[in-house]
């Protein structure tokens, strides 16, 4: 009676295992995400970089205190 159907009754979904056809798929495609995230960080660096360069003179030049005390 293992294998009767009870419509009321929460049934579990067993993980399909990806095919090797699928699984290259997948791959590929995370390799091309990964690819494209790393070209838009390089650009943004490149240009933060660029901005940079143009601006020696930015903040975080250093911190400045004077301590003056009495005892």
């Amino acid at each position: 009676m293992a294998n009767v159907y009870t419509p009321n009754k929460a049934e579990s979904v067993r993980r399909i295992e990806p095919t090797v056809s699928e699984r290259k798929k997948y791959a590929k495609e995370f390799r091309e995400q990964k690819e494209h995230e790393r070209k838009i960080k390089d650009e943004r660096f490149a240009a933060i970089r660029e901005r940079r360069k143009n601006n020696p003179g930015g903040s975080g030049g250093g911190i400045n205190i004077d301590l003056t005390s009495d005892s």
